[in-house]
This record gives C-alpha cells, structure tokens and sequence, in this order.
C-alpha cells in the first residue's frame, strides 16, 4: 500500500461541515466580516468521555457499523483524547515551548515510525488551525484510534464499503506519523462557547479593543507568501489576506507572530524528515494540493514562490504556465 492509500482513510471519516458559513459551504469566496449567525451543526459533547485520559477513543473504521459517534469532542475531550491513546498504547505525547494567548498548551503525539528518533516521522497531520471548522480534531483523533487499535489488535478496518487489511495499517503505521489535532485551542473553546463560527486565535493585540478585530488568521500567518500585496498581483492580492484586524484573513503583524504558527514551524523544525503535511479542515470537502497560489506546473522549476522576480504576477487564474511569461507555481 502506498502511504497516501491510508491517507485516503480520512477522507471516509464521520465529520464535516458542522459550522459553515453559507458561502463556504457553496465554496464561494472567503468572508470578509466575523459571521454572527448561531451554529445550526452538530452537537458538542458535554463532560469528558475519555475521564482525562483514563479511556481511549475508536473511530468508527474498527466498531461496527452503524455505530454513531452522536456529538463532537469538546475542547477538553480532545487533549483527554490523545491522553487516553498514550495511555491505551504507549505512543508518545508532546507540548510546544509555546502557550496560546490565554495560556493553552498547544500539544500533540507520535505514532508508529521505524525508531524512537525524530528521523522516524515522516507524515504530519494538524487540525483546527480555522476554529469554527469543526470536526478536524475528531476525525485525526479517531483515525489514529482506529489505525492503533488495529494494530494491537490484528484486525483489519473497514471504512464505508472498502476494508483495509492489518498488513495495510501496519504500512500505514509504519510510516511514522505526527498529530496535533488541536493547533487553535484559544479560538476553538471560544467558537464552542459561543457557537459564533469563530475563524481566528483569541490575540487581541491588534483589535484596539473592539471584539471583532479579535485575532489572527493562523492560516495565513506562516512565512509562504506572507507580504501579499506585493508577492501577489495587484487584483488578486487582497483576495489573498488582509492587513485589516477586522478581517477574518487579518494575517498578523509578521510571519511566525503567533504561538500557534511558531509551534508548528517547531514541530517541522524537530522532524526534518517529514515529507507528507496534511493540515485538516472542513470547508468544502475537497483535497487541495501545495502549493495553491498559482496554476501547478512541473517544466519550470525556475518559476517559485522564492522567486522574486514573478513578484506582481502570481496569482492570476485560469491561465497556462506553459505559454511565455504566464506564471505558475
């Protein structure tokens, strides 16, 4: 099996469009304005159903089917989630150097790998990095329940119509794969408190105090294209982000300025070796593949986001890079 097979896996699992805007859901173009609806999606759980690491989650490919999930991991139950796996199967649990605004351990766990160094890992998975994208965090989390229970087990799991054989999971195991099913805790126990759809983290240092300019866009807080309006041609630019606190694509005062960002970048940092980043969301169920600014092209390696002379051209689609001088990535 080729490791991207059990990648495929996610693609079958229970969750997704529990707290879209409408415009998303339709995959129209990005909100400029905080929503202010309430949350039509489906419920939160209440309590702790792994009681702090003392049970462990299954997914739905190693249970029965027909089996029902029923509500959403709270905020709580997501890091008691991962607890409980540590605890079940001995995988090993890290936090960042880095807390969130209001102080949240940002954290995360790795599993399988062909050693007990950070060379092993090859794969990289993260969630909610958009808060009001919910069901990211579950669907990492059961799946990796899934691929570690079967493993201990001998068993096979079965996703849907298509069942995949232990020698499969032990493949995908074997690739070595890191989760941080939860890189926004900030803005994901806020949008559960408030069922506000919230996008951004909690950091207020911006908002000048008006609750709406609340926040940065993580998404849009790496260092890949980060000075926008001048990497990016002048009509596609401000669709790209903003430097507006207001907006909900507000990208930061500078590249890496958030813990969340810089915890990431941490994790990569550690890991030189992962090859596969796959960062979960739930907005209108499609696989999107890197780098995303521009039309892919393979013929020209000389045309790259490190490139700066295509400054003020990238970003114009539908176009062809093999004509002359139209760009791509």
């Amino acid at each position: 099996m080729k490791t991207s097979q059990a990648y495929a896996f996610l693609s079958l699992a229970l969750l997704g469009e529990a707290c879209l805007l409408p415009d998303e859901a339709s995959g129209g173009h990005i909100a400029r304005r905080q929503a202010t609806g309430s949350n039509t999606g489906i419920a939160i759980g209440t309590g702790d159903r792994f009681e702090g690491g003392k049970k462990f989650p299954r997914g739905l490919g190693s249970q029965p089917t027909g089996t029902n999930l029923e509500t959403l991991l709270n905020v709580n139950e997501i890091k008691s989630a991962v607890r409980g796996l540590v605890e079940e199967y001995d995988i090993e649990y890290f936090e960042s150097p880095y807390k969130t605004y209001q102080n949240a351990s940002w954290f995360g766990a790795k599993v399988g790998g062909s050693g007990n160094c950070s060379d092993a890992y090859r794969v990289y998975f993260n969630a909610a990095i958009h808060a009001r994208e919910r069901g990211a965090p579950d669907n990492i989390v059961y799946f990796i329940s899934d691929l570690l229970y079967a493993n201990k087990h001998g068993e096979s799991l079965t996703f849907g119509g298509r069942t995949y054989s232990k020698c499969d999971v032990q493949r995908a195991l074997s690739t070595g794969i890191i989760f941080t099913p939860l890189s926004n805790p900030d803005g994901v126990a806020y949008d559960q408190a408030t069922h506000s759809c919230w996008r951004k983290n909690r950091n207020p240092a911006a908002s000048g105090g008006d609750p709406n300019a609340v926040g940065i866009d993580l998404n849009r807080n790496f260092d890949f294209l980060f000075d926008f309006l001048k990497d990016f041609a002048p009509s596609v630019g401000t669709n790209v982000a903003s430097e507006n606190p207001r907006a909900q694509t507000y990208h930061g005062a500078s590249a890496f300025s958030e813990p969340e960002t810089k915890s990431i970048k941490w994790v990569m940092d550690e890991h030189k070796e992962v090859r596969w980043f796959m960062d979960i969301h739930s907005y209108i169920g499609v696989v999107l593949y890197n780098w995303g600014s521009d039309e892919n092209q393979l013929r020209k390696p000389y045309m790259n986001f490190l490139n700066k002379s295509y400054n003020a051209v990238r970003g114009l689609m539908p176009d062809t890079p093999s004509n002359n001088g139209i760009y791509g990535e």
